[in-house]
């Protein structure tokens, strides 16, 4: 199902351009929303989730983009975090940016697949269980992560887990 949204989003995407609705938005609900959504999995792999997003941190962006980019980060986390892991979800924010940090203990990402990231390449990957995924969902959330004034990075080792950011405009 994951798949097929992302295919579909990325395809409207690509018809229509990416068209933002933005407005203010409370981060932390949010996350907790993506958090509840998608901790089935999360269980059925005994990783522990945790939510440190400041409950005042609010940013200017469309709903439904930073809906998908967080649950989007957040669902590759629990797949690339072997059995017994652990995925922490933290805020920050500097000047008129909000930055949002997804980190696991998962199996990290190469230097050679941080350059694909990079120039937005698109593979077929699986996770610590065999789940597999397309990178259709990070290429629709590098776009909306643009599309909403943002900006997207990593820092990962193989081995030891990766940590994705993303930064959005803050709202008045």
């Amino acid at each position: 199902f994951e798949l097929l949204s992302a295919l579909f989003e990325w395809g409207k995407s690509q018809l229509k351009g990416v068209k933002i609705q933005p407005e203010g938005i409370t981060l932390q609900p949010l996350i907790q929303k993506n958090i509840d959504l998608l901790a089935p999995q999360a269980i059925l792999k005994n990783i522990t989730i945790s939510n440190s997003a400041d409950a005042d941190l609010h940013v200017y962006a469309d709903p439904n983009h930073v809906d998908f980019i967080i649950r989007n980060l957040l669902s590759n986390a629990i797949k690339f975090t072997p059995d017994g892991g652990s995925i922490s979800i933290s805020t920050d924010r500097s000047d008129d940016m909000a930055t949002i940090a997804v980190k696991d203990t998962g199996v990290g990402i190469s230097p050679a697949q941080q350059h694909d990231f990079i120039k937005g390449s698109l593979h077929v990957s699986f996770g610590t269980r065999g789940e597999k995924g397309s990178g259709l969902g990070l290429l629709l959330t590098k776009e909306f992560i643009a599309a909403n004034g943002g900006k997207i990075w990593l820092t990962s080792e193989p081995g030891r887990g990766t940590t994705f950011y993303c930064s959005l405009p803050l709202s008045n």
